[in-house]
């Protein structure tokens, strides 16, 4: 699955229980910190999850263009959109 994480640089508290800087996997509790982050002025979209990174990584070591490909599929809706515009 193609997943595109969220990255802020604003020290404003959120609606979690979280700690900053810490990965976890979404929640129930945690749905109402994901309006926030992305209403914060400083929010980016980094396209990723473990395979995509994976792939980046040895496109990377292996210096050759277009030795690497990932399929994957998104919805047709407001975040398909937004993985589309930041890949």
């Amino acid at each position: 699955y193609p997943l595109c994480a969220l990255a802020v640089s604003d020290e404003r508290p959120v609606s979690t229980q979280s700690t900053w800087g810490a990965a976890v996997l979404a929640e129930k509790d945690h749905m109402p910190m994901y309006g926030e982050l992305q209403a914060m002025s400083t929010v980016e979209y980094i396209p990723g999850g473990a395979t995509l990174n994976t792939i980046r990584m040895a496109q990377w070591a292996g210096n050759r263009p277009g030795a690497t490909a990932y399929i994957g599929c998104i919805g047709n809706d407001s975040e398909g959109k937004r993985m589309q515009t930041s890949a």
